[in-house]
C-alpha cells in the first residue's frame, strides 16, 4: 500500500520521504513539509465543490482549514483505477475537546467565523444540497409513533419497553413543541454553508481552531451546525460548563443570530434526535435480542433529553 501511496504522492508533485498510515489517511513527510493523502468516496463534482469552497474561505479570511493540492492534471484529485485520492495540508493539532468550557467557546468562535466567511458562497451555489429541518423532524416523529404502535399488541413488556412508554408523554411534548416551532420559523435570511459534520474528528485545536472534513456541505441556516456542536457539548461537558446564553452571545459577536435563528435553534435542541436514533436501534427489525450497549444508550438518551430541556430553557420562546 505504501508503494501505491508514494506513486500517488508523485501525481500531486510531492516527493514523500516517509509514509505512515494513520486511521483513514496517509501522513506523507517530505523534505520541507508534511501532507496528507486520503482515499475519498466523493465524486469529482463534489470534490470540486469542496475545493472551491475552501478556496473561497481562504479568500474571505478563514484560513483555519486544510487546503487541497492540485494534481499534475490540474484537478484537486487523482484517480487510479476505481480509487480517487485527494491531498491536503497536514494539520499537526489534536482533536478538539467538547468537555472543556474554554476550548468549546473557542470552537464556537471558529464556527461563527466559518459561517460568516461562507455566506457569499451559499448565495448562488446550486450544487449545495438543502436540508429540510421540519421534514426531518416529521420523519423522527413518525418513527416514534411506529414503535408505540408495535408495542400495543405486546403481551409481555421488557424493561426497555416500560421505559419507552414511561418517557413517551415527555418525548411527545418535546417533539410537538419543536416541530410546531420549526414549521413556523423562517431562517432564509441567515442561510450559509453548513458543515454538517462538526465533531472531534473534524475540529482540531492547538494555537488555533481548525475545521476540516467538509464532505457533507449543505446550504442551510447556520443554526444547523450550531445545534450540532451544542448537542455534543451538552452530552460531554464537565462540571465547569457554560450556559446556552453565553454560547449564543459568543457566536453572535462574530456572526449575528436573529430572533428567528434562536427560535429554530431552540426547536432543534429540544427535538429528541438522539433519543429517537437510540429507540430505532433498540427496536430494529429482524432483531431477536437487544445488545446491552444499545439498551444503556437508550436509557442515557432519555436522561439527557430531560437535562437538555432544562439547559436550553433560558432561550425558550413563545411559539
Amino acid at each position: 500500500m505504501e508503494e501505491v501511496t508514494a506513486k500517488t504522492a508523485e501525481e500531486f508533485g510531492f516527493t514523500a520521504k516517509n509514509i505512515k498510515k494513520h486511521k483513514y489517511m496517509y501522513i506523507c513527510k517530505g523534505e520541507r513539509e508534511t501532507r496528507i493523502i486520503k482515499k475519498t468516496s466523493l465524486d469529482k463534482e463534489s470534490i470540486m465543490l469542496v475545493y472551491e469552497f475552501k478556496k473561497y474561505l481562504f479568500e474571505n479570511g478563514f484560513k483555519n482549514t486544510d487546503k487541497y493540492f492540485l494534481s499534475k492534471s490540474g484537478e484537486p484529485y487523482y484517480c487510479s483505477g476505481e480509487s480517487t485520492f485527494i491531498m491536503t495540508e497536514y494539520i499537526n493539532a489534536p482533536e478538539a475537546s467538547f468537555s472543556d468550557a474554554d476550548i468549546f467557546l473557542d470552537i464556537v468562535k471558529a464556527v461563527a467565523e466559518f459561517h460568516k466567511a461562507g455566506k457569499g458562497f451559499a448565495a448562488n451555489e446550486h450544487r449545495l444540497r438543502e436540508n429540510n429541518i421540519s421534514e426531518e423532524m416529521k420523519k423522527g416523529i413518525q418513527s416514534l409513533e411506529n414503535i408505540r404502535k408495535s408495542l400495543r399488541g405486546k403481551k409481555h413488556f421488557k424493561e426497555y419497553d416500560v421505559k419507552f412508554m414511561k418517557n413517551y408523554e415527555m418525548i411527545c411534548a418535546h417533539t410537538k413543541t419543536a416541530y410546531e416551532t420549526a414549521i413556523s420559523t423562517d431562517i432564509k435570511d441567515s442561510v450559509s454553508v453548513c458543515h454538517n459534520g462538526l465533531k472531534e474528528e473534524t475540529i482540531s485545536t492547538a494555537d488555533k481552531v481548525y475545521i476540516t472534513g467538509m464532505d457533507e456541505l449543505s446550504k442551510n441556516g447556520a443554526v444547523v451546525d450550531l445545534a450540532d456542536i451544542i448537542e455534543r457539548y451538552m452530552r460531554k461537558h464537565d462540571e465547569k460548563y457554560v450556559g446556552i446564553e453565553k454560547i449564543l452571545s459568543v457566536y453572535s459577536e462574530i456572526n449575528k443570530l436573529s430572533k428567528n435563528d434562536e427560535r429554530m435553534l431552540y426547536a432543534m435542541l429540544l427535538f429528541p434526535k438522539g433519543y429517537i436514533k437510540a429507540s430505532k436501534a433498540m427496536y430494529a427489525k429482524k432483531r431477536n435480542w437487544v445488545p446491552i450497549g444499545a439498551e444503556r444508550k437508550f436509557s442515557r438518551m432519555a436522561e439527557l433529553q430531560a437535562e437538555n430541556e432544562r439547559y436550553i430553557r433560558p432561550i425558550r420562546c413563545e411559539r
